[in-house]
């Protein structure tokens, strides 16, 4: 029995890579100027080390050979282990909440995006399997057939005799003749194993899955086939049942005039589709989807296309990698197909208390205020997907004796971290429709899409009417609300302190254009959750490693090697990143030997096109918190003199003087800086290191070098003017440096008090 949950809708649209701004890093202090929702931050990719070891290795090796993201590979890997043991097993959550094991999964990605590809390497093995089955069930069906012809023709030949027979004896034959023509009945001939289908109907869809003993896998490069049939393509309007009751397990009886009734007692649909992302805002259209709660049985992923950065000649797909894929869901495949009742999985007892952390967690932040609060009604069935997903898992480690031992507390963990990537997905198209159409001003020339139009609307719908703010508990409310980040932890104090920054321009707005009477912000004692922004040294790269990635930046490719010099700007001089955009030669002072300067009076933060106003995605602006017209000199030592004249040789500038561009030409792109870090930090840094966030993002080398600065013992002053700091954020952020430095002149001041003389 499933766990009782609502219906729920999707919001995934098409296009939201390109209208989601990489980086927020406006500091605006006016209100005429619309800032951001806080943040946007990178969508997490797919978890491939969430999953056992053979299929992580197939995920990625995928995702190499394709140069796809791994997040296709993946989801279709969960649907092949789906595919295996759907309708054959269960997940025993608590008392009578047992879940199937079956999962619905979509990953939308732009054409060219070698959908076909990546869905056929996958799902190979599983379809060897379903010919496997079928020349194993060959004589089997043979048999049955010729057995059944004979009962026919022994019941007619029964039938015949009883009605020429003399009347004394037409009691007896008739008897005879009923009780072949009832066990020709009951003679069934098998079907051909299936376990996969394509394009088909709702209809076919049910008639499939009663002869394939209720279970069925849709997989598909072209899943948006399915969603046409789903939404009525043929019968002219949404058939949805088997669709819904395939995904629950819920009893299925289909009956219509002049076909047999079919009747399925715990159907198991699993479904992995590739689609394309205009394929969403179509089904997002369709009357009843949402409703019924189809869409909120789906997980969704939409992962950044690589198109334009994939490299071209990747490593193939290891053939151990692959054999091994194949012959572990063959054989959980074939060892699945001989259960008739669903095995029962259980948890242990610390799975069992990591399942119920998890159904806290989920369960805290659906309330109001909180930040799965938006997308409720998808994230009520959260829960359910982790146990799903945490019984596939289990399974695929234990293929012959699954039932005999209890999922483990890292299943569960590994299951709940595939849970919270689908979770983040989610989240982040709620926030499109509200930072690129709700709160941006330009976009008001234009209409919004259908599917951003809905999306306002529900949220509308569900928001505190503004007059209801002059009570101060709504106010509070939105207080705790901008207190907490997208996965609900405490916000540092300077995403606090601007978002409470646009709360409270936002209400002034309001008192102006007199929607109400006076600011109910100034009403409120409220203390902001406790935080600490002191950096945390574990993932700050040292210098040698610094060095490092660097040089394996140079390894990475020719846009590699061009950001060599731009990587150690922030490495060696602390500039941020945007400020390291908008360097230009006029800046540079590189003499042939000694340090040479860095004169820094501008940034180039890349905004977003829809909130700049001459439509460029970045934006001209001075240094952060200065003057518009303000300078920072930074003196620059040896090693990065000689970087930029080796990258001014090679490379020369812009027509406007700027050491750095895109592939293109341009300003440089965010995400072309950080998909090179990100080789880089597989080249630099051993594999466990890898995984951590040890050099994250190339911002981390700026901690890098302003740790460096304190720890070599320059004065804290000159340290925040070089890193365009005042000294009470270097205080706050570097405290654990500058205590090492205390401890040092602590000795020094003891020595004096001592009567020893200070050295010169």
């Amino acid at each position: 029995m499933n766990a009782p949950v609502p219906p729920s809708q999707s919001l995934f649209t098409d296009g939201w890579e390109d209208t989601v701004p990489d980086v927020f890093t406006a500091e605006v202090p006016v209100w005429e100027e619309p800032i951001p929702l806080g943040k946007a931050r990178a969508l997490p990719t797919f978890p491939t080390d969430a999953l056992p070891g053979w299929l992580g290795a197939m995920v990625d090796a995928v995702a190499e050979e394709t140069q796809t993201p791994a997040d296709l590979a993946g989801g279709m890997a969960l649907a092949a282990l789906s595919t295996a043991c759907g309708g054959r097993a269960v997940v025993s959550v608590r008392g009578r909440w047992r879940e199937p094991v079956n999962l619905y999964l979509v990953t939308a990605l732009p054409p060219g995006n070698r959908k076909s590809a990546v869905v056929a390497l996958m799902s190979a093995p599983v379809l060897a399997v379903e010919k496997a089955l079928v020349e194993r069930a060959v004589a089997r069906i043979a048999e049955a057939e010729v057995t059944a012809k004979l009962a026919r023709a022994a019941a007619e030949k029964a039938a015949h005799k009883a009605a020429n027979a003399d009347p004394d004896q037409q009691d007896r034959l008739t008897a005879e003749a009923i009780s072949l023509a009832q066990a020709a009945e009951q003679t069934t001939v098998p079907v051909r194993p299936q376990l996969i289908a394509q394009d088909v109907t709702a209809e076919n869809a049910a008639t499939l899955l009663a002869e394939q003993g209720g279970r069925l896998a849709l997989m598909s490069a072209e899943g948006g086939g399915v969603f046409d049939i789903i939404a009525g393509r043929y019968s002219g309007k949404p058939n949805m049942d088997v669709f819904l009751q395939g995904h629950a397990g819920d009893m299925l009886r289909v009956n219509r005039q002049g076909r047999e009734a079919q009747f399925i007692e715990a159907p198991a649909l699993t479904m992995g589709l590739a689609i394309q992302p205009s394929v969403l805002e179509d089904i997002a259209k369709v009357q009843g989807f949402d409703g019924r709660g189809l869409l909120a049985r789906f997980l969704y992923a939409v992962p950044e296309s690589l198109v334009g950065y994939r490299n071209l000649e990747p490593d193939t797909v290891p053939d151990q990698v692959a054999d091994d894929y194949a012959e572990r869901i063959r054989t959980l495949t074939l060892a699945m197909a001989e259960w008739t009742d669903p095995a029962v999985l259980t948890l242990s007892p610390e799975a069992a208390a990591v399942m119920l952390e998890h159904r806290r967690d989920i369960e805290h932040k659906q309330r109001r205020g909180g930040v799965l609060r938006p997308i409720t009604e998808w994230a009520s069935k959260l829960d359910g997907a982790v146990a799903r997903i945490a019984g596939l898992l289990h399974l695929a480690d234990h293929p012959h004796d699954g039932y005999t031992k209890p999922i483990s507390a890292d299943t569960l963990t590994a299951a709940a971290r595939i849970g919270a990537y689908y979770t983040a997905h989610a989240l982040t198209v709620l926030r499109r429709a509200l930072s690129c159409w709700a709160f941006n001003f330009a976009e008001h020339l234009a209409e919004p899409p259908e599917e951003i139009s809905s999306a306002l609307t529900w949220v509308t719908k569900k928001s505190i009417p503004l007059d209801q703010l002059e009570d101060s508990e709504n106010v509070r409310l939105g207080l705790e609300a901008i207190a907490r980040l997208m996965d609900g932890s405490v916000a540092a104090d300077t995403t606090l302190t601007r978002k409470r920054m646009v709360f409270n321009n936002a209400l002034r707005y309001a008192v102006e254009r007199r929607r109400l009477p006076s600011n109910p912000l100034q009403f409120v004692d409220w203390t902001p959750p406790a935080t600490s922004d002191e950096i945390d040294f574990r993932w700050v790269p040292s210098p040698g490693q610094g060095r490092a990635l660097l040089e394996a930046a140079g390894q990475v490719s020719a846009r590699g090697k061009h950001l060599r010099a731009f990587y150690g700007c922030i490495l060696y001089a602390a500039t941020r990143p945007a400020e390291a955009t908008n360097l230009r030669l006029v800046d540079c002072t590189l003499p042939d030997s000694g340090w040479g300067e860095l004169v820094l009076g501008s940034s180039s933060p890349r905004v977003g096109s829809r909130w700049t106003n001459d439509g460029q995605s970045h934006e001209e602006r001075g240094l952060k918190r200065r003057a518009r017209n303000a300078t920072r000199e930074v003196p620059i030592p040896p090693v990065l003199v000689q970087l930029l004249r080796e990258h001014i040789d090679a490379y020369g500038v812009t027509p406007d003087g700027r050491l750095f561009r895109a592939a293109r030409g341009g300003r440089l792109l965010t995400k072309e800086t950080s998909a090179v870090w990100k080789r880089a930090r597989e080249i630099a840094l051993s594999p466990r290191e890898v995984k951590t966030k040890l050099a994250e993002v190339p911002y981390s080398c700026r901690h890098t070098a302003v740790s460096g600065w304190l720890a070599a013992g320059v004065d804290q002053t000159e340290v925040a003017r070089r890193a365009g700091h005042s000294v009470a954020v270097l205080l706050r952020f570097y405290a654990k440096v500058i205590n090492g430095r205390q401890e040092r002149a602590n000795g020094l001041i003891e020595r004096f008090l001592d009567g020893e003389e200070p050295s010169s």
